[in-house]
């Protein structure tokens, strides 16, 4: 993945977490953890750039949602949980290519860092009940025009928080809403109305329902 000038203007402009830098404070940096195939420190893999650096990692960290961030030469990798072995920094000895006073891992190595003040949905989210719903009638305005490949709470709950709504609602297995006010109230039960299982989510999720739609309290909390 490469990222464009233009990208990282407008990422400076609009970031409200980093104001367009990214603070490298001694806190921040959490070490030199190991990472190969055969253990990796952080386990999602998200960019690869010429220009690789601290500030191009933590944009797409953000994006993500996650709680660290760490650089190995040119690729960017995300978690919420370090799962390898804290080495000695010398380890990571590569040189970030987008700014050489930095350093980005090593061969087998992981440059760690915390995220600031990184904000996610709290989980389960609180439901505030089933509703009757129909295609055509609106009880939280905003409807997400995305094809998602899974729907669940978290994905919902994802894609509301970036406008910073109060509600998310979902429906028919595989629609998202989001909205700051619950405009139509019908309740329904939800055992027998809210039970379409979440579209390619296996966990036993249920998402709404064909004439029903479920309503959570988009909360946040930070990690």
């Amino acid at each position: 993945m490469q990222f464009s000038t233009l990208a990282l203007i407008l990422f400076a402009a609009s970031s409200s977490v980093f104001g367009g830098h990214y603070d490298l404070k001694k806190e921040y940096y959490k070490g030199c953890y190991s990472h190969s195939k055969h253990g990796q420190a952080l386990d999602r893999f998200v960019a690869k750039d010429s220009s690789m650096r601290p500030f191009l990692c933590a944009s797409e960290c953000e994006k993500n949602s996650k709680k660290y961030f760490g650089i190995q030469k040119e690729s960017c990798y995300c978690g919420n949980q370090i799962r390898s072995n804290l080495m000695g920094d010398f380890f990571c000895d590569l040189r970030c290519p987008g700014d050489a006073a930095k350093s980005c891992g090593g061969k087998h190595f992981l440059s760690v860092y915390k995220m600031q003040n990184t904000v996610v949905p709290v989980l389960p989210a609180p439901s505030l009940g089933c509703f009757y719903w129909r295609k055509d009638e609106v009880i939280l305005h905003y409807k997400v025009e995305e094809t998602f490949k899974l729907m669940s709470q978290k994905t919902c709950a994802e894609s509301c928080l970036k406008y910073s709504y109060k509600y998310f609602g979902l429906a028919n297995g595989d629609l998202c809403f989001c909205g700051d006010e619950i405009l139509n109230k019908a309740p329904l039960d939800k055992k027998k109305y809210c039970n379409a299982q979440c579209k390619n989510y296996h966990f036993g999720q249920k998402c709404g329902g064909s004439i029903a739609m479920e309503i959570f309290e988009l909360l946040t909390e930070e990690i």
